[in-house]
């Protein structure tokens, strides 16, 4: 498989150790190249990582926090409950426009369900970059 050419590709590697895609995004993005995971290493871009296991499992929590069936909240996201069944269980990857369904079903953000972050973690998150930002302008200062 090829590298990504400086000309603003996108490169997209499965990393089939964790069942997680792995994405390449320099901008603007022109071009869209598949690359072995080693290479998508080398070549060193933002990794975005979506987990279908863990993001399955975390909807299965939900649905068995309201107590519903997998028929019940797929009849309430327009899917079937073999495709819910296939998520939870990390075999199958839901569409975009599916988890935006079962965010609102569920009233919990996208980056909950993908990525597990919570509101807490991402309000920590913030304030952590907030303290390091100032300390980067005190050292700016000391210069």
């Amino acid at each position: 498989m090829s590298s990504v050419s400086g000309n603003g590709a996108v490169a997209i590697a499965n990393d089939c150790s964790s069942n997680c895609l792995l994405f390449l995004c320099r901008s603007p993005p022109t071009d869209l190249e598949i690359v072995t995971f080693t290479t998508f290493q080398n070549i060193g871009g933002m990794i975005m990582l979506y987990d279908t296991k863990l993001c399955g499992k975390r909807i299965q929590l939900l649905r068995k926090q309201k107590k519903l069936t997998q028929l019940q909240l797929a009849m309430r996201v327009n899917s079937t409950d073999k495709h819910i069944g296939g998520i939870e269980q990390g075999v199958r990857s839901a569409s975009i426009d599916l988890l935006v369904e079962i965010a609102q079903e569920f009233h919990v953000s996208l980056d909950y369900l993908i990525l597990g972050k919570t509101e807490i973690e991402k309000a920590e998150l913030m304030l952590e970059l907030d303290r390091l930002s100032q300390q980067i302008d005190r050292l700016r200062k000391m210069l």
